[in-house]
């Protein structure tokens, strides 16, 4: 392997040809400290790096902080994956890693490898491989081709391409609910569209859909791994209706599969705006059968004091909208609800939660508002989603 050096994370440093800047991000979390000696392996398109020693002094890696180092490997090209690991020697080896962001200094492209995982395995050398996002992916979050449901639109093929269909894993049934990707390996959608199972093995997903009943090429089906609702879900009351889903493996991003973005902590949208909410619901509360064909529909948003009467209190847990005859119905629940930022990227502000009933054209749509959502969404699939 081609010599190195290592820059801690007190220095600045421009990173030359050549030269990959490694930032090990570690949690709050079951931390123990560890004199270990910590490695990582780099996997690229071009070649693979040998097992390389991160922590070379005891304690240099520490609770909470971002320890920088920078090593020259030359040209691996992309970075496709990575282990991280120790091989459990000095005391306490336990520590919680949460995410691995790699700066190619050749490309000027970053690799962000979220692993949220308790790095610690009393029988040696432990790794933690996972889906990566680069720059390019997050950069091109929340890019649609629209504009070119309830009186909505069939949308075009592929125009939403983030937008996720649940299944059942044999196929027999259709779990009637839209998921959102916001991460190549991870899902939000409504947690009330987990009821039907508890087990994530019960669940497919399919990405790159539009037409139910054809095989349009463009299609992925995955299975799911994790099933994580909302720690303050209530079904009663319907605060917090999201859940995320981990994919058993990353789905593979094109020009039919993309990401959402997400918005910012706290951030409310403005009543007036105009907002998409997509998916294969019903058409009307009148007809019993979905829509096989993805539909949208534009809905302005309301202030919550405006939504109408619901059974549970409209609360800042949630987002309303409605009116211009168009709304959600049965079978959208878990589907986004998706405005434009300022810079003109769509970013999922809702997930479809509940309706008035009959889904009649006068009467509004809750949505699971997801800025509100946001710090638990990051502390398990990361800071990876945001269009910067």
């Amino acid at each position: 392997m081609l010599a190195f050096v290592v820059c801690f994370s007190q220095q600045v440093h421009t990173l030359s040809k050549g030269e990959y800047e490694i930032n090990l991000k570690t949690g709050i979390e079951y931390w123990s400290g560890t004199s270990a000696s910590i490695y990582i392996k780099l996997y690229g398109q071009y070649s693979d790096t040998d097992k390389m020693k991160l922590q070379t002094t005891p304690g240099q890696i520490t609770l909470d902080s971002t320890s920088k180092f920078v090593f020259y490997f030359g040209d691996l090209g992309d970075i496709r994956k990575i282990e991280v690991g120790h091989d459990n020697t000095g005391s306490h080896p336990g520590w919680l890693l949460k995410q691995v962001t790699i700066t190619n200094g050749n490309s000027g492209q970053a690799y962000y490898f979220h692993i949220n995982k308790w790095l610690a395995d009393k029988t040696g050398y432990t790794t933690a491989v996972q889906a990566q996002l680069n720059t390019l992916q997050r950069d091109n979050c929340g890019i649609a081709a629209t504009p070119r449901v309830i009186n909505g639109h069939r949308s075009a093929p592929n125009a939403w391409p983030w937008i996720g269909k649940l299944l059942g894993s044999n196929w027999v049934f259709s779990a009637g609910c839209g998921a959102t990707l916001i991460h190549p390996q991870y899902v939000i959608t409504a947690a009330h569209c987990l009821k039907m199972f508890s087990s994530a093995s019960k669940y497919q997903i399919t990405f790159g859909e539009h037409d139910v009943n054809k095989n349009e090429g463009s299609e992925q089906y995955v299975n799911i791994e994790d099933l994580m609702k909302h720690p303050k879900y209530d079904p009663t009351t319907k605060n917090h209706d999201i859940a995320i889903m981990k994919l058993a493996q990353p789905v593979i991003l094109n020009d039919n599969i993309k990401l959402a973005c997400l918005p910012k902590k706290g951030e409310y949208t403005k009543p007036g705006s105009w907002c998409w909410g997509i998916g294969w619901g019903l058409v009307s509360g009148k007809v019993s059968k979905a829509s096989p064909i993805l539909r949208q529909a534009q809905i302005p948003v309301l202030s919550n004091n405006k939504c109408g009467m619901f059974a549970t209190p409209i609360t800042s847990t949630m987002l309303c909208a409605g009116g211009n005859q168009r709304g959600m119905c049965r079978g959208d629940s878990g589907g986004p609800f998706l405005c434009k930022n300022e810079k003109s990227r769509y970013e999922v502000h809702g997930v479809t939660s509940f309706g008035s009933g009959g889904c009649e054209r006068s009467k509004n749509t809750v949505f699971s508002r997801v800025s509100a959502s946001l710090d638990w969404i990051e502390n398990i699939v990361g800071t990876t989603v945001k269009y910067i």
